[in-house]
């Protein structure tokens, strides 16, 4: 083999080398990060806490609060 040959298949394994590490490199955070979330996720949250509801003070549950609130929303629309 050339000089020439060599020195190309010397730059070849390096590129190649260099490439698997940044690979390597990648995939290694990428695995710390997974285990970091999932650490994370599998934490205890708590207490479950059962939320009491309440009841709607009209009967056709369409409207909320004291009848003398100040404030009124109207929506006008056109759908033609």
């Amino acid at each position: 083999m050339s000089k020439r040959a060599q020195m190309r298949a010397r730059q070849q394994q390096r590129k190649r080398r260099r490439r698997l590490t940044t690979i390597g490199v990648v995939a290694a955070v990428a695995v710390a990060l997974a285990a970091l979330v999932i650490r994370q996720s599998s934490k205890p949250v708590g207490e479950i806490v059962a939320v009491e509801s309440a009841a709607k003070p009209y009967a056709d549950g369409r409207a909320l609060g004291p009848i003398d609130a100040p404030v009124l929303v109207q929506d006008f629309s056109n759908f033609t």
